[in-house]
């Protein structure tokens, strides 16, 4: 099946993105003007000065006005394809992340019996070489000469290795076997309950970030306030009301 016949995308390859001239210009005549105010001395500076703020707030709010109106129909087209695309896949993927999870569950068991299997072929595969010792030690002791205990002791070697194999064939059978390109991955999932009792227990687990609305606020009502491990000052701005 071809996604891409599921969806009816927009071709805005050849869509244009332009300025009108008179944006340009008006753009270049105020960066013009704001190389000629560096200080501010006297009533006539702080005009010049003030009449620029107005007249760049002026033109920066037309610009976002223009771009705001241009956006809204792409806006609005990638809105539909995203709930479009959110509609086709949502069931999917519910059930594609279910039978992930029901298929993990059963391959994870499945490793857990060939790692068991594994392991008591393993402590068989000591004790029968435990044994072929002992046998092979008693076979000698038993035989009348030394030709006749190589030969005991060889034997009870060769009976001991041809198990060992065996037992080791036999783990590697139970080893489980997946369809080639899969692989199992156990994901860690977890829910914070109490924030601030994990924040006790483990403090690096917990990532802080300064609240600026809650400083701010803090710091109007009580300007002198010290506040271990903040630095605060004031910055004054000129601000250009949108209706003088």
């Amino acid at each position: 099946m071809s996604a891409d016949s599921l969806l009816i995308t927009p071709a805005l390859g050849e869509a244009a993105v332009t300025a009108a001239d008179a944006a340009r210009l008006d753009r270049d005549e105020l960066v013009a003007r704001s190389q000629s105010i560096v200080t501010v001395t006297d009533r006539l500076d702080a005009d010049h000065a003030t009449a620029f703020l107005r007249d760049a707030k002026a033109y920066l709010t037309g610009i976002e006005a223009a771009r705001t109106r241009a956006k809204a129909p792409v806006l609005e087209i990638g809105k539909r394809i995203d709930a479009l695309a959110k509609d086709l896949v949502a069931q999917v993927q519910t059930e594609q992340a279910r039978i992930s999870r029901v298929l993990g569950a059963f391959e994870l068991e499945e490793k857990r019996k060939a790692d068991e299997a594994r392991w008591l072929a393993e402590e068989e595969a000591r004790r029968v070489a435990d044994k072929a010792l002992r046998e092979a030690a008693a076979a000698r002791s038993a035989a009348p000469d030394a030709l006749a205990a190589d030969r005991a002791a060889d034997a009870v070697n060769a009976q001991a290795v041809e198990q060992i194999v065996a037992l080791k064939q036999q783990a590697a059978n139970a080893a489980p076997a997946r369809q080639a390109g899969t692989a199992v991955r156990e994901d860690v999932v977890f829910e914070v309950t109490d924030i601030r009792a994990l924040y006790a227990a483990h403090p690096e687990l917990v990532t802080l970030e300064p609240n600026g609305a809650a400083i701010r606020a803090i710091l109007r009502a009580n300007p002198n306030l010290q506040v271990p491990g903040l630095r605060h000052w004031r910055e004054a701005k000129l601000n250009i009301r949108s209706h003088v």
